[in-house]
């Protein structure tokens, strides 16, 4: 069946397999003090680098 655009209804489920079959046997991997872990890549959202971090003041300095 085919929409008033001319495109098949189902297009996003189509889309969606096509993204996990690309996704299948792929982890993200990370280092965490001395050991290495990995994830399934589609349970991953987003990654966010490392950022820049803003002392407290009169905060010991242990505390970040």
């Amino acid at each position: 069946m085919r929409t008033e655009q001319g495109k098949p209804d189902n297009v996003g489920e189509i889309m969606d397999n096509e993204i996990t079959d690309l996704q299948e046997d792929k982890f993200l991997t990370f280092p965490l003090a001395e050991e290495e872990y990995g994830i399934d890549i589609r349970h991953v959202t987003e990654i966010v680098g490392i950022q820049n971090i803003t002392g407290l003041p009169d905060a010991p300095l242990y505390v970040r």
